[in-house]
C-alpha cells in the first residue's frame, strides 16, 4: 500500500518513521484515519473467512487497532464478534474464556457508543452466544431498533427469544429475517 495514491497515505512521509531494512517495506502509520479504517476492513474481511487462521488474523487486526486508537467503538465491537464468532464455530481452544473475552470487548463498545448498531449487535451476540438469552433481548432489540434491514440483528434476536421460550415475539423475527436476506445460511442457520 505505500505510496497507494501517490501520496503517503498509510506510511509516514519520513523513511526514519516507518522503514523497515529486513521487510523492505513501509511501516503503518496508526496515527491516520485511513490506517484504522483499513485494518478495521481487512479484520471485517478475515472475520468472514470461516477458518482458524482467518478468525485469527481477524482478532490480531482488531487488537492492533485498539492499540492505536482504543477507544475506538467499532474495534472493541469487531474483536467482540470475533471472539463470539470462535466459540459460535468451535475455533477457540477455551471456548468459555473467548465467550468472556467477547462479552468484555462488546461491553466495551457499548460502554464507548451505547447508541451504535454495531456496538449493540456485538454486544446482544457475544450474550446470545454464550447462552445469555435474557440479556441479550434488550441490545438486540435495540440494534433492530437502529436497523430494522439486518437479518444478522433479527435472526439472532429470534434465535435468543427462542430459547427462552417466546416463541411468539421469536417466529415474526425469523420470517422477517429470512425475507431479508433469502439466501442466508445464517438466517436459516439459526432456524
Amino acid at each position: 500500500l505505500s505510496y497507494f495514491d501517490g501520496t503517503h497515505l498509510y506510511e509516514h512521509r519520513d523513511p526514519k518513521q516507518g522503514y523497515h531494512p529486513e521487510w523492505h517495506s513501509y511501516l503503518f502509520n496508526y496515527g491516520r484515519n485511513e490506517v484504522r479504517a483499513f485494518l478495521l476492513s481487512s479484520a471485517e474481511f478475515w472475520l468472514d473467512r470461516e477458518t482458524t487462521e482467518g478468525h485469527r488474523d481477524a482478532r490480531s487486526l482488531y487488537e492492533r487497532a485498539l492499540e492505536v486508537a482504543p477507544d475506538a467503538p467499532q474495534a472493541w465491537a469487531g474483536l467482540g464478534l470475533a471472539h463470539a464468532s470462535e466459540v459460535y464455530l468451535g475455533l477457540a481452544k477455551d471456548l468459555a474464556t473467548s465467550a468472556r473475552r467477547a462479552r468484555a470487548a462488546s461491553a466495551r463498545a457499548v460502554e464507548i457508543a451505547p447508541g451504535d448498531f454495531s456496538a449493540l449487535l456485538s454486544h446482544g451476540r457475544s450474550l446470545a452466544l454464550s447462552r445469555e438469552d435474557a440479556a441479550a433481548v434488550a441490545p438486540l432489540g435495540a440494534a433492530l431498533e437502529l436497523d430494522p434491514s439486518s437479518s444478522l440483528a433479527c435472526s439472532t434476536l429470534a434465535g435468543a427469544l427462542r430459547r427462552e421460550g417466546e416463541f411468539d415475539r421469536a417466529t415474526p423475527l425469523y420470517e422477517r429475517a429470512i425475507r431479508l436476506s433469502p439466501r442466508s445460511t445464517t438466517v436459516y442457520h439459526a432456524w
